[in-house]
């Protein structure tokens, strides 16, 4: 008779990253009253009381996920200013990352979902959320400087791509009608896309 090797016990690190997955899955697909300890306690096989563990309050938890995501966004974007990279082509990773969420992964951005439930958030998970922002605007700006294209003319552009890519993902979801975020993503091309390329 062998002695069976038993399974491996998650570390700690390894518990946390499931609980923020599977947190931000639930957020992104029906938002943030839609966590509960409870169901996330179920769903890795613990008691509620270790979710707790890892994160006191879900306000905890929330800003978690969120600096978690905002973390994983920029790393996908990269540098705003890599070396043989032009605007236009930083535009397109940009718009790749919010086509692939929705057509791909059908889910829509964590803080889209989050900024439209802005005012019923914990402040620290606010101040996250506003942090994405931020920092998606500034790469933005960062990335469409160069050539005729100035601070000014590439904060007003940055704005237009964000709000567009967010709200428009709002919108698809609500209607239940992912393939209308096909129009958003050529109407930005053609409103910035075609602006970059001419400058």
């Amino acid at each position: 008779m062998t002695n069976a090797t038993p399974s491996p016990v998650p570390d700690r690190r390894d518990m946390a990253r499931r609980l923020i997955d599977l947190a931000e899955r639930r957020i992104r697909t029906e938002g943030y009253n839609a966590v509960s300890f409870r169901q996330l306690a179920d769903a890795v096989g613990v008691k509620s009381a270790s979710v707790h563990y890892h994160f006191p309050t879900k306000a905890n938890l929330g800003e978690a996920v969120v600096e978690s995501y905002v973390a994983r966004f920029m790393d996908q974007l990269g540098p705003p200013d890599a070396a043989g990279e032009s605007p236009q082509d930083r535009f397109e990773r940009f718009l790749e990352i919010f086509r692939h969420a929705i057509e791909d992964e059908e889910m829509i951005c964590l803080c889209a979902m989050l900024g439209a439930e802005i005012g019923g958030l914990p402040e620290p998970v606010k101040a996250a959320v506003a942090v994405f922002f931020t920092q998606a605007q500034q790469w933005l700006e960062e990335g469409f400087q160069g050539g005729p294209i100035g601070a000014e003319e590439a904060a007003a552009l940055a704005a237009l791509t964000l709000a567009a890519l967010e709200g428009g993902m709002v919108v698809a979801a609500a209607r239940g009608d992912a393939d209308s975020y096909a129009l958003v993503l050529e109407s930005l091309r053609r409103a910035v896309g075609d602006r970059l390329a001419a400058g």
